[in-house]
C-alpha cells in the first residue's frame, strides 16, 4: 500500500464522522507530518568548535591574526553518549624541565567534561597547563590572558589609582 493510498483511507474513515471539508486536510497534513516524524533522518550536531594543536599548524597559536585567509575553521564536535553536551576547550601547555618552559603549545579542541571553573591550572612535573572553556560555536578562538598577568595589572592599577 503507497503512502498516498493509506492517507486516503484514513481521510475517508474521519470524513465519514466529519464531514468538513477543513477536517480532512487537516487529518491528511496530521498524517503526512506523523510519518515523516517516523521515517524521517535526524542528525544531531554538537557545538562548533576549533579543533588544532600549533605542533601541527602555526595558525592554532593565534586564530585573531588570520582573517579571510584562514585555513582552520570550525568543526562540529562528536556526540558522545555518557557526555551530551560538548563544549569548546583552549588549552595552552608548557613543557617544563627544571622547572623551566622549554617549548609551548596551543591546543583548541572541543571538551566533555565539564571543570567547576571556567579557566583553571594544572601543574605537572614536566608540564603545566592553562585550560579555559566555553560554550558557543568557536568560541575557544581568543588569547588566554594568565592569571598572573592579571594579578600584576590589578595590582598596578590600585598603585596608581591613590
Amino acid at each position: 500500500m503507497t503512502l498516498y493510498k493509506f492517507v486516503n483511507i484514513v481521510t475517508l474513515q474521519t470524513s465519514q464522522y466529519l464531514n468538513l471539508p477543513w477536517v480532512i486536510m487537516l487529518s491528511k497534513s496530521i498524517i503526512i507530518l506523523v510519518v515523516f516524524a517516523i521515517i524521517g533522518d535526524y542528525t544531531v550536531e554538537g557545538i562548533h568548535c576549533y579543533q588544532c594543536n600549533s605542533v601541527n599548524n602555526s595558525q592554532c597559536e593565534n586564530l585573531e591574526n588570520y582573517g579571510p585567509e584562514k585555513t582552520i575553521l570550525p568543526t562540529s564536535c562528536e556526540v558522545v553518549q555518557d557526555h551530551p553536551e560538548s563544549f569548546c576547550r583552549k588549552t595552552v601547555l608548557y613543557l617544563l624541565q627544571r622547572n623551566s618552559v622549554i617549548e609551548s603549545r596551543i591546543i583548541r579542541s572541543c571538551g566533555y567534561l565539564k571543570y567547576k571553573k571556567d579557566c583553571y591550572k594544572v601543574e605537572n612535573d614536566d608540564h603545566s597547563e592553562y585550560i579555559c572553556q566555553c560554550f558557543e560555536d568557536g568560541c575557544n578562538t581568543s588569547t588566554t590572558t594568565h592569571p598572573s598577568v592579571i594579578l600584576i595589572l590589578s595590582i598596578l592599577g590600585l598603585y596608581t589609582i591613590q
